[in-house]
């Protein structure tokens, strides 16, 4: 799933950068942020602080600004399902968000919202009223005929890089149709999930997401100690070795 995410990151660190120069930034990045102590307010539990903070700090009146020399590592999900499921989450709690804080969503801000979120949210439940209004059109129409021929060929690229996922490296004429009908899929399951009441007060991590990103200093710190430690590692059974010397020749390299 790497580099369907890989794709989506650099089309949202885009849209960051362009509301940036206005001082507008919608959401942070969970992973890493930072906001003056004195801003800090009450937080739902529904909502996501990355998501709420940044509204309520800019209805405000204060600039919310991107940071491109700001680094966070993160492994991206390896099996679909994860990702499925933590797309599902992150908008049944952006739907949730919008719900308790709409009202300080003014002007060009809640232009803002309806582009950056709701209208990308809504894009599933919209394909399959296109799909549907394009087989009804189709009948009469040549260009109907081919639009429709299109969508079908979108959708069976997709089947297939869903098939092709783990047997063998995927084009990107397979996974990028594929995490893109994936993740419009887990928008409408998140849609429903919120009409029908759903909330989500706690963030779950994929398993798979779990470990430390490659060249992280947090991979190398554990790939230190992983020789010393036993079948139960915690720091006090480590042998002959303290993570903080590890952490500071690591640091001196």
């Amino acid at each position: 799933m790497s580099k369907g995410e890989g794709l989506y990151w650099r089309y949202e660190g885009l849209l960051s950068r362009l509301e940036s120069s206005l001082g507008r930034v919608l959401v942070a990045n969970g992973s890493i942020f930072g906001i003056r102590r004195d801003l800090f307010a009450e937080l739902y539990p529904s909502v996501a602080n990355d998501f709420e903070l940044p509204i309520d700090i800019g209805s405000r009146g204060y600039g919310v600004v991107y940071e491109p020399g700001a680094l966070a590592f993160e492994r991206s999900t390896i099996f679909w399902e994860e990702e499925f499921k933590r797309k599902i989450r992150i908008i049944v709690r952006g739907l949730t968000g919008y719900s308790l804080l709409r009202k300080k969503l003014r002007g060009f801000r809640r232009f803002q919202f309806f582009s950056h979120k709701l209208l990308r949210w809504g894009i599933g439940p919209l394909l399959f009223f296109t799909f549907m209004a394009n087989v009804a059109l189709s009948r009469d129409s040549v260009f109907y005929t081919l639009t429709l021929l299109l969508q079908v060929g979108l959708y069976l690229a997709a089947l297939n890089g869903w098939r092709v996922r783990r047997t063998r490296k995927p084009h990107p004429v397979y996974y990028v149709p594929f995490y893109f009908t994936m993740v419009n899929l887990a928008a409408v399951v998140a849609i429903a999930k919120f009409l029908s009441g759903e909330r989500q007060s706690t963030w779950d991590k994929a398993e798979s997401a779990r470990l430390s990103p490659v060249g992280s200093p947090a991979l190398r710190v554990v790939t230190e100690l992983k020789p010393h430690l036993t079948k139960q590692p915690s720091p006090q059974r480590a042998k002959g070795i303290e993570p903080a010397e590890i952490a500071e020749k690591i640091a001196k390299n």
